[in-house]
């Protein structure tokens, strides 16, 4: 591939996409040609949303190549469109949560048409999910408090089984469960769209998310279960063996340590099965000052 040696030449000599007018300004961003960028954007007849063979528009390009100074350049231009999506349905701002630095994110949101909470992952992604699914599986909560700084955010929206604080809590992100706990607008239940919060960090083991979780009170319904096996929080760690989380499950004034699954087991049961008797013992030492208390009451 043969460049011109003009520093503010914008074309690939010796190639079909160079003949091709609509790629010019594709191949300017692949390059990180700011010159070139800024002499086609200057061109009349520019066509902002053009993909590639690839099924990328030039600020997915930009976005992707992490080339802060282009997306500025291109979303400055009068037609550019901060919501165009390549060939799998994916925006910009989608693309720069799940692979792009803080810096480029920023700048999209800067936008004042910019859709927030478009879903995504189409293509070779794993799953759809948001901008805000996205951060919500980071270790840091530097996006995240910027996404949730949006008016127009949805920090409920449930997408492929998971709402964001979901995410957070499978993947036991405290953090960014607390950040979001402190949001009253941020629904902390299942509502039988997705499996509980309580209950992923449960089966994962995170245990200081779901002290976190427990410590909401009435917020929290502590007894609410998994869709498909309607497993409580308390059967899972049972069934696991883990005291400590059983414990803190306890800890709850709302637990109903008789609840059963689909298999008619309950705490209990499911922590003799697996012959973890300090789970069994705690279970029922729970009941026994439950009855007392409410022979006193």
């Amino acid at each position: 591939m043969i460049f011109s040696k003009d520093p503010d030449s914008y074309l690939l000599l010796g190639t079909q996409s160079s003949r091709d007018a609509e790629l010019q300004l594709h191949q300017a961003v692949a390059h990180g040609s700011v010159a070139a960028v800024q002499r086609l954007l200057r061109r009349k007849d520019l066509a902002l949303d053009t993909l590639d063979r690839n099924g990328y528009t030039p600020i997915h390009l930009a976005v992707e190549s992490d080339r802060l100074e282009v997306v500025d350049l291109l979303l400055s231009h009068p037609r550019a469109n901060v919501n165009c999506t390549d060939k799998d349905g994916n925006t910009p701002l989608w693309l720069s949560t799940y692979s792009s630095p803080y810096e480029i994110t920023e700048r999209l949101l800067a936008e004042k048409e910019i859709s927030v909470n478009l879903i995504g992952g189409g293509g070779r992604f794993e799953m759809p999910s948001t901008s805000l699914h996205h951060a919500a599986a980071r270790l840091d909560t530097v996006l995240l408090r910027r996404l949730l700084a949006v008016p127009e955010i949805d920090p409920n929206l449930c997408v492929a089984g998971h709402s964001p604080i979901s995410i957070a809590a499978c993947h036991g992100r405290v953090n960014t469960v607390a950040c979001l706990l402190n949001m009253g607008n941020v629904e902390i239940n299942g509502r039988g769209l997705i499996d509980p919060p309580l209950c992923r960090a449960a089966a994962h083991g995170h245990h200081d998310v779901v002290r976190l979780l427990v410590q909401q009170g009435t917020r929290l319904n502590i007894n609410e279960s998994t869709i498909a096996s309607h497993d409580t929080a308390l059967c899972i760690a049972a069934r696991n063996g883990d005291l400590e989380m059983v414990q803190t499950l306890l800890l709850h004034n709302k637990i109903d340590v008789n609840l059963r699954n689909e298999y008619f087991e309950d705490p209990d049961v499911g922590s003799q099965q697996w012959s973890f008797l300090d789970c069994s013992c705690s279970l029922g030492k729970h009941q026994t000052q439950t009855l007392q208390f409410e022979e006193i009451s």
